[in-house]
């Protein structure tokens, strides 16, 4: 870990020198990971911006015009391809309950904590605004006040445009029947005019429409537009840095130097705060293999990081407290793996007990088959032999009949045999009679 930590101090300080002296380096690619500061009024949805970005409920969000966030919040995620997103919410330039005055001093000591809690600078503003709301004269005194406090050129050159309440253009397209698609929004962009229109030509048509009540699956879509649109035209990957922040930071960084127990403490918090948003990912996971490998994957993470903190030189009460943190969350993952585990075990048994169940079933309706079979086999033969029997007796009869025809025959034959010998000896006898009449 102590190598880590130059590595990034190091990188920390590049960084400042650079931009600080209004050098503009151009890389061919954005940065791995996104850096994100959300800006914008109170009431335009963009601390639940924040979390549809992160994939997870980070930020105190309600639908008011009073400011829920009233310092500046940092949390970070892991996005699907590899890259750390990482997300600061400043509080909303409106009424925070103390005036306009009051408002803007807070936000500009909350810009100040923003700063120091990413102080090699961001890559990216997204300015709130709200979806089917004209752009008021105050919509139009914050983004001054913000080109006063950044600089005249960060709209055009960090910015990118967040319309919230996507779903009342949803509902509007539907009220006219009109289906929404990925071009609706790009369609209603081109329509508007007036300070709307110019405020998308200065950030270059930089413009995502954010739905933030919509499905998991909506979310994940916009979230995607949004990095791919960070990466196709916000192509120089330079951070945002200001010289009226400069004392601030440089302070940050001595503070760095010269109280090394700090960066072990915020390399603990950012990987803590990674390991937290995994573990309620994974919690959703259905698979159970891959639920199984992401928490071995997170339980070994969770052991790395305990080990840098043991071998950390530079210790303080702050970074044992995190390892107390760290220690718990390996508790609490330990427990999962061993639960789930155990879930897949039974599952699996269930599912071997299912197979046998299903095997056994197959025997016994295969059994039934051939016993289905072995009837069927005997009722043929049955049949066969009673066939065989009646043709027997058929035959027996005919037999019989030919035996008894031919008696028959026989008996007539014989009869007319001796019928005609009867009837020749009768008419010899009446011939001899005859004859003798004639002779007497």
């Amino acid at each position: 870990m102590p190598q880590r930590l130059s590595q990034r101090a190091a990188l920390c300080c590049f960084s400042l020198q650079c931009e600080d002296q209004g050098q503009e380096q151009s890389h061919p690619k954005m940065p791995k990971d996104i850096d994100f500061l959300l800006l914008g009024k109170t009431g335009y949805g963009k601390s639940a911006t924040g979390n549809s970005i992160l994939g997870f409920k980070a930020f105190s969000s309600k639908a008011n015009t009073t400011s829920v966030t009233i310092e500046s919040k940092k949390e970070i995620a892991q996005h699907q391809d590899g890259r750390r997103l990482l997300v600061v919410d400043a509080p909303g330039l409106c009424d925070t309950g103390g005036g306009k005055e009051y408002g803007e001093k807070l936000f500009k000591k909350a810009i100040k904590e923003a700063m120091l809690m990413n102080p090699h600078g961001y890559h990216v503003f997204l300015f709130t605004l709200k979806c089917g709301s004209r752009l008021t004269a105050e919509d139009l005194d914050t983004i001054s006040f913000m080109k006063n406090l950044f600089g005249e050129d960060f709209v055009r050159t960090y910015c990118i445009i967040i319309m919230t309440y996507g779903d009342t253009l949803k509902r509007e397209l539907q009220e006219n029947d009109t289906t929404f698609t990925d071009n609706s929004f790009q369609d209603w962009c081109e329509e508007q005019t007036g300070e709307f229109q110019k405020l998308r030509q200065e950030v270059y048509r930089r413009v995502v429409l954010f739905d933030n009540f919509g499905s998991v699956e909506e979310k994940a879509s916009q979230r995607q537009n949004l990095i791919n649109m960070v990466d196709e035209q916000m192509l120089t990957g330079r951070r945002y840095t200001n010289k009226k922040f400069e004392k601030v930071l440089q302070s940050h960084l001595k503070l760095l130097t010269k109280d090394k127990t700090l960066l072990p403490v915020q390399n603990a918090q950012e990987e803590i705060s990674l390991l937290s948003n995994e573990i309620e990912r994974i919690q959703c996971e259905a698979n159970i293999d891959a639920k199984i490998s992401a928490f071995e994957q997170v339980a070994e993470r969770i052991k790395k990081l305990l080990k840098n903190i043991d071998e950390e030189e530079h210790k303080s009460p702050a970074l044992d407290r995190w390892r107390s943190i760290a220690a718990d969350k390996q508790s609490y993952v330990e427990k999962e793996l061993l639960s789930v585990n155990q879930q897949k075990e039974l599952e699996e048994k269930s599912r071997r007990n299912e197979e046998l169940r299903r095997v056994q079933a197959m025997k016994d309706e295969q059994k039934k088959r051939d016993e289905e079979q072995r009837e069927i086999a005997e009722k043929k033969r049955l049949y066969e032999e009673g066939l065989r029997q009646v043709q027997a007796m058929m035959d027996e009869q005919k037999k019989r009949a030919d035996e008894l025809k031919k008696e028959r025959q026989r008996q007539h034959d014989e009869y007319t045999r001796a019928r005609d010998e009867s009837n020749e000896n009768k008419a010899k006898s009446l011939w001899e009679r005859i004859t003798s009449w004639f002779t007497w």
